[in-house]
């Protein structure tokens, strides 16, 4: 009986483990089939809800530090910014915590981002040196993260592609300058890996591309539209993937994007800085008293509110704000107290969450590491509404969403009344315009600078040079590299939108008045054909920052000017054309002046502008041939008196070319009545009202137009044209209008048109006053309006080989505006149903229909470069184009029409959000054109959009000085490639990022670019050049018949490291070589030994083509240098020697520069 119990338990006991097994085994099957069943859905994650998984809880402690908002740069660095890198280093420094006696569980992080405050700090002699060596070992530690990694946190919706890469490079070339000063000498450089862009005004569809092809990882940012992230919560789609485009679908082209919840603070209560009169009470020390309930806040304001937004069991929790850490033991010693009671009472927060929870330190970094098991990507659509669904197959079912394109702008706040932040699209265009013009001066001197390094670069050694440098062009480095610092800080998503404070905005204007000049100077003494002589007396710019030459005969200081932009640096108020250069015309001298072409193909038939005190002159080309010329008489108060002399130039790409101004010889300035020669300028002729409607001004091989009272607008005020094709039987009917948009509610950020209840008030034109002028270069109609304001509609004279062909120029003049108003031109065409096409920060197209439940302020969108309204019914139907060189506001309302800002004047300059009251007069320009469906060219929109939104650059020079003709490349680049950045950090180095604008594959043939002496090696870099190559899929390296050639994909951009075939290259090379075997371990020997071992057998074995694409390769150094050991050039020195640069390679006379080791990182902002 004991025994058959026994048995019967036994059994039972065997049978239960059956049971239990089975139990088991439903279990994970249940489990599985929710996992997949989630999966499809795409809701949840893996295992658990994520509401019931433990949550860890990330703090980022953060201070987000403004390059000027209400201070200027340098006084927010002085009363703010130095302490807190100071606070937070010393606080963070590891024998500072052992003197606290501090627990060692506690880790705490810190993460920065503007690097013109961390050079401001490193460069500062007052800041102790063992403070700064301590912040470098805590960045190598891992305690302190740089993220974004640019000068300043850039705006994204009204800076141009190009200025983005170029401020970001900058931020990193000034990391790795600091840590090469490292104590430590351990060859160590930051590695930037997340984007932080927090607070720009939404972020635009280039921010994923170029984050990725700067081997970024993941984005942070926070500012979208408040409705659009109400939805995001509720669909758990604040973290997401974005491509950049329908074609980045399916490739590796996308970024991971983390979207803030609320704001990039701390929760109200949890800020112990926090000094506001509403906040204080709620951040009261922590104390053992109060620690509980606190921690009990803490933890309702994160896990009840904010957890369930996201869909892992980790949160982020920035922890800081606008300059905040001032006093880091306040912050971090406060929020210890509350991380530690909550993690040694985990049962206590299980009660009250249903949860463990657990806080910590963490950079950004470490929390995507956290996060790393959940990125899995998906192709299916992403739709704000309702992102639980994904589609496609099993094996593409995601967890995370996805978006693409661009569905940010405008930024709009919450609230009962928010604020449509599309008003600082067109904020101080002043302002703006003085950033495009000191963008476009840098740019040419950076092809200078590149120019000279690629003629000098055969003549240059490192270990033994023998050749002189000048004072002159050590000078011209270190002004450049001083400019290139305000232009950067410019891109400061307060600065060039104009969302600062009244007195910051002056401060802004004065930095640009002192780059344009620093440029002008760095420009005359490249083009100077004799140099300045060591021992010449100086004068001094303003705060000593750098000794520039006197202007002389032979370089004049300020000299270079822009041959189209209306530039002007004047005081607010002022208006006047002094981008011109005035030529001082001599009695019998001819005035000799260069003109700079900075853009990547040659300028054919462009217009070049320059101001004289006479109109009886001749205009003579690099050969001393005449040419065609005409010439303007100024009517302005403070130009009575003075000519416009307008030519059309040919100048080679990226290059120069001389020209020279004289005086008629057959007449003289006391001939009554002037007899010109055929060759002087030729005088405009004046057509009055009247005679327009009869005559048509304009040119046969190019455009007509004509006024046209009977307009498709149909309506009094206002003007019509048409516009003429060659045959002169069809055109295309254009109507305009000035209007003014009441402001009594805007801000410097919002165009609020008062809920979009007001009616925009016309700015009548003035009766009977359309009049034109007609000459050989150029010919154009002039409106007035009511209250002193023009319009002028210039056609030019030009071939369809010329950017300017079928191009209308339109020039609007303002006098200041009222307060409280909106200056908007709104264009009327004959198209049928259309849709707006924006091409953001120049490089990417977005599509915007007009949303009727909105104002129009919402419809607003950032126009760039270029945007057009296309007719969506008729695929043969015509577009209308605009082309923009500043930035501005743009919008269509209605089929066929386009609304674009030009100024506002908002508010009392004293008060806070309302500091807009712009007085400015405005001068400025667009481009209009028309074209059919069946004849558009992307590839020719894009190369006439950048050669219009770059201009010639004209500069004066010595008398006696031999013309030339010069281009920097070896050969013409196709025009399949756009060169969007050049730099030449040292010399025989030459970096550039290119962009491919056709519709294919676009190709750029090194043997185009380089010299005869060819290279050493080509690397693929990222687009900062900190990284490896990280754009496999935007372009590649390969061979062809004709040498290395480089392919990059439509819309792609590519980052290309050339270094140049020097005397002692060769030498360099197998030093590097051997400083690689010194340094490598013998199980790297053996692999490198087993590897070349392959390589043997695989080349016997290849075929004649194989070996013969070998050699060419090697013969580019693409296979002698590996990745991880090329080395750049050193930077310039300012020693006794240097290079010697021929500007024209047979016969121009030598510039001799000095460098210098800190020229390129050094000075701080004036």
């Amino acid at each position: 009986m004991m025994r058959s119990n026994r048995t019967t338990v036994g059994r039972m006991s065997l049978w239960k483990k059956c049971w239990d097994l089975c139990g088991v085994l439903c279990l994970m099957v249940a489990l599985l089939s929710g996992v997949i069943l989630r999966g499809v859905n795409g809701a949840e994650i893996d295992e658990l809800d994520p509401i019931t998984k433990p949550l860890t809880v990330h703090l980022l402690p953060h201070s987000h530090c403004d390059a000027g908002y209400k201070k200027t740069v340098e006084e927010y660095y002085g009363t703010e910014v130095k302490q807190i890198l100071t606070s937070v280093t010393s606080y963070l420094d590891p024998s500072t915590k052992k003197k606290k006696g501090e627990s060692q569980s506690q880790q705490h992080r810190f993460v920065w981002s503007e690097v013109v405050f961390l050079e401001l700090w490193f460069d500062d002699l007052s800041v102790d040196a063992s403070l700064k060596q301590s912040f470098r070992r805590l960045v190598k530690q891992g305690t302190i993260e740089l993220v974004n990694g640019g000068f300043v946190m850039h705006d994204e919706a009204i800076t141009r592609y190009e200025s983005q890469i170029q401020q970001t490079s900058l931020g990193h070339s000034i990391l790795h300058r600091i840590f090469e000063e490292d104590e430590d000498k351990d060859n160590y450089s930051p590695e930037i890996t997340t984007g932080y862009q927090i607070d720009s005004f939404g972020p635009s569809s280039f921010t994923p591309q170029f984050l990725k092809l700067a081997g970024y990882n993941m984005l942070i940012t926070n500012r979208i539209p408040q409705t659009l992230k109400d939805k995001m919560k509720l669909d758990q789609s604040l973290e997401f993937w974005w491509y950049p485009s329908e074609a980045h679908r399916g490739g590796s082209g996308k970024m991971f994007v983390h979207v803030y919840d609320h704001h990039y603070a701390i929760p109200t209560g949890f800020d112990w800085e926090d000094q506001s009169p509403t906040n204080y009470k709620g951040a009261s020390p922590i104390t053992p008293e109060n620690v509980a309930d606190r921690s009990d806040q803490f933890v309702n304001e994160i896990v009840m509110k904010r957890a369930p937004y996201y869909r892992t069991p980790h949160l982020l929790i920035p922890f800081g704000t606008d300059f905040r850490f001032q006093d880091a033991a306040l912050q971090f010693d406060n929020m210890d107290q509350i991380i530690d009671f909550i993690n040694s009472n985990p049962d206590r927060y299980m009660g009250k969450t249903g949860r463990t929870i657990t806080l910590r330190y963490s950079t950004a970094n470490e929390y995507l590491q956290n996060i790393a098991s959940h990125m899995i990507s998906t192709d299916g659509p992403f739709s704000p509404n309702d992102s639980t669904t994904t589609t496609g197959t099993e094996d593409t079912q995601a967890f995370f969403p996805s978006n693409t394109g661009s569905l940010f702008f405008p930024y709009v706040t919450s609230g009962p009344s928010p604020q449509i932040f599309s008003g600082f699209y067109s904020q101080y265009p002043n302002l703006k315009q003085n950033v495009r013009v000191a963008e476009q001066l840098l740019r040419a001197a950076d092809v200078m600078k590149a120019s000279y390094a690629l003629s000098t670069a055969s003549n240059w050694s490192k270990e033994n040079s023998t050749v002189v440098n000048s004072n002159a062009t050590s000078v011209a480095f270190g002004l450049m590299e001083h400019a290139r610092r305000i232009v950067m800080v410019m891109q400061h998503h307060d600065a060039l939108p104009g969302t600062m404070y009244h007195f910051v905005v002056s401060d802004y204007m004065v930095k640009l008045q002192i780059a344009c000049t620093e440029l002008a100077v760095a420009l005359s003494i490249f083009l100077s054909q004799s140099t300045v002589d060591n021992d010449s007396e100086t004068a001094t710019l303003q705060n000593d920052a750098y000794s520039v030459p006197k202007a002389s005969g032979n370089i004049v200081g300020g000299g270079a000017y822009l041959s189209r932009t209306s530039i002007i640096l004047g005081a607010p108020g002022s208006v006047d054309i002094s981008h011109l250069l005035r030529v001082q015309m001599g009695a019998n001298t001819p005035s000799r002046f260069d003109v700079i072409n900075p853009r990547t193909w040659a300028a054919v038939q462009d217009p070049v502008h320059i101001l004289t005190s006479r109109d009886d002159v001749i205009v003579r080309d690099v050969n001393g041939n005449s040419i065609l010329s005409q010439a303007n008489l100024l009517n302005q108060e403070n130009l009575l008196g003075m000519f416009i002399i307008s030519f059309l130039a040919d100048v080679p790409a990226m290059g120069t070319t001389s020209f020279t101004i004289e005086t008629c010889d057959v007449t003289t300035t006391t001939d009554v009545v002037p007899i010109r020669g055929p060759s002087c300028a030729f005088s405009v002729t004046d057509i009055d009202h009247d005679s327009l409607h009869e005559k048509a001004v304009g040119y046969d091989d190019n455009l007509r137009m004509t006024i046209k009272e009977e307009t498709v607008m149909n309506r009094e005020t206002g003007e019509g044209l048409m516009f003429l094709d060659k045959s002169q039987t069809s055109g295309y009917e254009l109507s305009h209008r000035l209007m003014k948009y009441d402001g009594s509610e805007d801000t410097v950020y919002a165009f609020n048109d008062v809920n979009g209840s007001v009616i925009p008030s016309h700015v009548p034109s003035v009766s009977g006053t359309i009049v034109g002028i007609a000459g050989p270069i150029y010919s154009e109609i002039v409106v007035s309006f009511q209250g002193g304001h023009y319009t002028r509609y210039r056609i030019y004279n030009v071939t369809k080989h010329s950017a300017l062909f079928k191009q209308v120029q339109m020039e609007i003049e303002t006098e200041p505006l009222p307060v409280n108003s909106n200056f908007v031109s709104e264009f009327q065409t004959r198209l049928s149903e259309t849709t707006l096409v924006n091409v953001e920060n120049g490089i990417r197209k977005s599509f915007h229909h007009y949303d009727p439940k909105s104002s129009i302020r919402a419809n607003f969108q950032p126009l760039v470069s270029r945007a057009w309204i296309e007719d969506t019914i008729d695929e043969s139907g015509t577009d209308f184009h605009i082309i923009s060189v500043d930035p501005r506001g743009i919008a269509s309302k209605d089929k066929g029409d386009l609304h674009v800002m030009w100024q506002r004047r908002n508010g009392d300059a004293l008060s806070y959000l309302k500091s807009g009251d712009d007085p400015s007069r405005l001068r400025s320009q667009i481009w209009l054109s028309f074209d059919t469906h069946s004849h558009q060219d992307e590839k020719a929109e894009r190369t006439a959009e950048r050669s219009l939104a770059s201009d010639l650059i004209a500069i004066e020079l010595d008398r006696t000085s031999p013309l030339v003709s010069t281009e920097m490349f070896a050969g013409p680049i196709s025009q399949d490639v756009y060169i969007a950045t050049v730099l030449s950090p040292s010399p025989g180095l030459l970096r550039l990022v290119i962009e491919g604008i056709g519709e294919v594959q676009s190709k750029l043939k090194l043997k185009d670019v380089l010299p005869d002496s060819g290279t050493l090696g080509v690397l693929l870099r990222s687009l900062t050049f900190s990284a490896a190559n990280v754009m496999a899929e935007s372009c590649s390296l390969t061979v062809e018949d004709d040498g290395l050639v480089v392919l990059i994909e439509p819309s792609e951009l590519c980052a290309i490291e050339i270094e140049l075939q020097t005397p002692n290259s060769a030498t360099n090379a197998r030093s590097r070589f051997a400083r690689m075997i010194n340094r490598a371990p013998v199980s790297f020997l053996l692999i490198l030994a087993m590897a070349l071992w392959a390589i043997v057998l695989f080349m016997a074995f290849t075929s004649a083509k194989a070996a013969e694409t070998q050699a060419l390769l090697e013969s580019y150094g693409t296979v002698s240098i590996s990745e991880e050991e090329f080395e750049p050039a050193e930077e310039y020195h300012d020693d006794e020697n240097g290079l010697k640069r021929n500007l024209n390679r047979k016969d121009a006379s030598a510039l001799v520069p000095s460098y210098d080791d800190d020229s390129e990182e050094e000075g701080d902002i004036i």
